[in-house]
């Protein structure tokens, strides 16, 4: 992995990541189309960190370089409100040296839509990158909206468990319920059913059931309003903590202290053959890591190599040339052969558990010594040089040192 390095940035210049988070009504019908509803956000929660902050966990503190991190804007009072377009100005309220990296998670297809559509209203001019219909990346102006999904491919709820954040757990909200008429809402908890328990995975709903059964038995009393903003908080303050707990992860593991030359395999075995440095530094410095085994490496088939280029029959001594043609073994092979099901159990040179060779049933990848005094070949092989001069010995040779990882002696050794 290359390693880190910041990237140059411009004197005078502010550098700010706002997360967010928004939360939609669904009573709204769309014209002509009967029980599709509109979604329409009601609520944005939005935390700003820089550098200087980034690695301070609270909501509610306050940094000279992005100012209040957790700010609030809702349309719970008045529905005329426009969400996005409040969350738009504090945005333009920073001044114009200031870089904005705007992160949502799941924003290609949900948050990044209404940021679409407020730029469209406000007739700002943007550059977007689209993956068919998602919304990859937006920028406007000193504004880049990305999605964490591109990096973080979970769902929010995994995130706490997956970076440590013991601390948070996203919560559950009725999201059918998020309507006018329950703004004002408070008493028991709503019905099972306002939380999509269909939509839900077996385990999930199991541990939503039981979450609903206990908090009921509880007498827990519920608040529409104050619920629905905790929820979003919850889940800003997951996404702005695990993202920095993965670009601290991502620092540490990138800083190797080396440097990383990337070329094509041709060019590195051009280099091998033509450069004497080279050979002789990767002769005296063998590598330790041999790649993978590959199962389709232990594939070869085919009739296409003839044995002799020519040859002359003797007539006299009632020599014939024929042909015979062998019908395809594959059907056969398909029919009547072994197909293995399952994951393998992997073995690695030096492993003290590994059973005796003959008992396997399986592919080895390893290195042949093969007999010198053969007319047919031991194994196929697949000469890559451009000089037809090379031996296939000497491919073999080459071949072998790569791959070496047991050796089998033959007859000769």
């Amino acid at each position: 992995m290359q390693p880190w390095a910041e990237r140059e940035k411009k004197k005078d210049w502010k550098y700010i990541t706002v997360y967010y988070d928004i939360e939609t009504t669904q009573h709204t019908p769309v014209e002509g189309k009967p029980d599709t509803y509109e979604h329409i956000p009601n609520l944005l929660v939005s935390q700003a960190v820089c550098k200087e902050c980034a690695h301070i966990p609270h909501n509610d503190y306050f940094c000279t370089v992005c100012q209040t991190r957790q700010r609030i804007f809702h349309s719970l009072d008045d529905p005329n409100i426009n969400v996005i377009g409040q969350f738009f100005d504090y945005l333009q309220s920073f001044k114009s040296k200031t870089k904005i990296l705007l992160v949502a998670h799941y924003s290609r297809s949900f948050d990044g839509v209404f940021m679409v559509q407020e730029v469209v209203n406000r007739k700002l001019k943007c550059e977007i990158t689209l993956q068919g219909a998602k919304i990859l990346c937006m920028e406007v102006g000193n504004w880049k909206f990305i999605d964490s999904l591109m990096f973080l491919p979970m769902p929010l709820s995994a995130m706490p468990k997956s970076f440590g954040l013991t601390e948070l757990k996203k919560g559950y909200w009725p999201f059918m319920a998020n309507k006018p008429e329950y703004y004002t809402y408070e008493g028991p908890l709503l019905d099972k059913s306002f939380y999509c328990i269909s939509t839900m995975k077996q385990k999930a709903a199991a541990d939503f059931t039981a979450w609903h059964d206990e908090q009921t038995s509880k007498g827990f009393v519920f608040n529409f309003r104050r619920e629905l903003i905790e929820y979003c908080i919850s889940d800003v303050t997951i996404l702005r903590q695990a993202c920095h707990a993965f670009r601290s992860l991502f620092e540490q593991t990138a800083g190797s202290g080396y440097t990383v030359i990337e070329k094509w395999e041709c060019e590195f075995e051009s280099d091998l053959a033509s450069d004497p440095d080279t050979k002789a530094y990767f002769e005296a410095h063998p590598t330790t890591r041999t790649t993978p085994l590959g199962l389709r490496d232990a594939l070869a088939g085919g009739r296409t190599s003839a044995l002799k280029w020519y040859y002359k029959a003797d007539l006299a001594k009632g020599e014939k040339i024929k042909m015979v043609d062998v019908v395809s073994e594959y059907p056969n092979a398909n029919l009547r052969g072994e197909y293995p099901y399952g994951h393998p159990t992997i073995y690695l040179e030096g492993d003290p558990d590994m059973p005796p060779p003959d008992t396997w049933n399986g592919v080895v990848k390893c290195t042949v010594l093969p007999p010198r005094d053969l007319y047919l070949p031991s194994f196929p092989t697949k000469p890559r040089e451009n000089s037809c001069s090379r031996s296939v010995g000497h491919v073999w040779k080459r071949k072998a040192q790569r791959c070496a990882t047991i050796t089998i002696p033959n007859k000769d050794n």
